[in-house]
């Protein structure tokens, strides 16, 4: 799924910083809940005994593309589903959008439609737009996954890092010797700490137990850093 159409909110840095963040603590927790999600839509909306097992993953992917589905990956892995980074980092608290379904597990029944077609019906297509043809809509309309344009792109507000514009380079000043701060960082404003606070309580509803606590520490160090840090 690629996001051509998609209704991008762009995040700035700072939250998306903390987001990775989270992501890199608890991703084995993340793919485990993406097999999980996978083997519940597998016996609930495919022939379980012909969908095959496939692989799922996490990386750095072009900012254009959410997931995709392929055969057989770089390292030769057979049906594998690939997930962008900053996508998880960023949607995975996200508010349900359709079917008791978040924008995540929304994606991944998207890709799933794909590896049902590719895999157990035989079907080849040579373009994404041919990709998203009758039989993918089909199925897409039998179990309830919304789509739009010719890509049946996700209909839902997706979270994906703001786009950073190149400045021209400038000659730098000389440095105030009588005004150096005392840190090389400078402080996060309370915006970017309340947006990341927001984010990492968004995380926390989809654990419970240890994983939970872990997510709180998090929150609490945030908590004390908003209620101390100057505008």
């Amino acid at each position: 799924m690629n996001n051509q159409g998609l209704i991008i909110r762009p995040i700035e840095a700072a939250v998306v910083k903390a987001a990775i963040a989270t992501y890199s603590r608890f991703e084995n927790e993340y793919l485990e809940h993406l097999y999980t999600r996978f083997e519940e839509y597998r016996a609930k909306f495919f022939s379980d005994n012909e969908m095959p097992n496939i692989a799922i993953a996490i990386s750095k992917l072009n900012p254009k593309n959410l997931a995709f589905y392929t055969p057989k990956n770089g390292y030769g892995v057979p049906d594998c589903i690939e997930f962008n980074q900053d996508f998880i980092a960023l949607n995975w608290g996200g508010m349900v959008v359709e079917n008791d379904r978040n924008v995540v597990e929304h994606c991944l029944l998207h890709e799933m439609i794909h590896l049902w077609l590719i895999a157990v019906k035989g079907e080849k297509y040579k373009d994404a737009q041919a990709a998203h043809g009758r039989s993918f809509r089909k199925e897409a309309a039998r179990i309830g996954v919304a789509g739009k344009g010719r890509l049946m792109a996700c209909p839902y507000p997706v979270n994906m890092p703001k786009k950073e514009r190149k400045a021209k380079a400038e000659p730098e000043p000389e440095p105030d010797r009588d005004n150096e701060p005392d840190s090389d960082n400078e402080p996060e404003s309370n915006t970017d700490i309340a947006s990341a606070l927001a984010t990492l309580k968004g995380y926390a509803a989809n654990f419970e137990g240890a994983d939970r606590e872990d997510f709180q520490a998090h929150i609490d160090g945030l908590t004390w850093l908003l209620d101390n840090c100057e505008n």
